[in-house]
């Protein structure tokens, strides 16, 4: 990968990470986990995560993986 695209990567994967601390922030992102996996209520593993992206820990966020491109 080329150095310039590398860049691109990290860029965007800041502006995603800055997203979530919105997203945690303001409630978004727990109500739309809420919606997608039919939950009643917000469980306490949603909310420590929440919290933690809030604060921008992504600890226990898991890796971005690329593959390569197909057909």
């Amino acid at each position: 990968m080329a150095t310039s695209d590398l860049n691109l990567l990290e860029t965007l994967l800041q502006d995603w990470r800055e997203l979530l601390i919105l997203w945690a922030t303001n409630g978004t992102l727990s109500r739309a986990a809420q919606y997608a996996l039919q939950l009643e209520g917000e469980p306490e593993k949603l909310r420590e995560l929440v919290g933690e992206w809030s604060q921008g820990d992504f600890r226990n966020l898991l890796p971005v993986v690329l593959l390569p491109a197909c057909c």
